[in-house]
């Protein structure tokens, strides 16, 4: 199991996505579902945010959730999309 998500793609050329990071985007196809992975079990998470309140707020949530204690959150969002 990884110890990091990306959710969708960030820009690369503002963070560092973890090596091995598992993508959670629901719209990539191959991905995992975030919802799928356990409570506390991973130690990073990097999201770029989707556009709409419903769905960024529930990716938002997600990734809350699967970070361990101390684990580390990082998420853009196009400032005219909630960011």
């Amino acid at each position: 199991m990884a110890a990091a998500i990306v959710y969708g793609t960030p820009p690369y050329n503002l963070v560092d996505v973890p090596i091995g990071a598992l993508q959670v985007s629901p719209i990539l196809p191959g991905s995992t579902a975030l919802e799928s992975l356990a409570a506390a079990s991973l130690d990073e998470a990097v999201i770029a945010a989707p556009p709409g309140t419903a769905e960024r707020d529930y990716a938002l949530a997600q990734a809350l959730r699967v970070l361990k204690p101390g684990g580390r959150l990082t998420a853009f969002a196009p400032k005219d999309k909630g960011g």
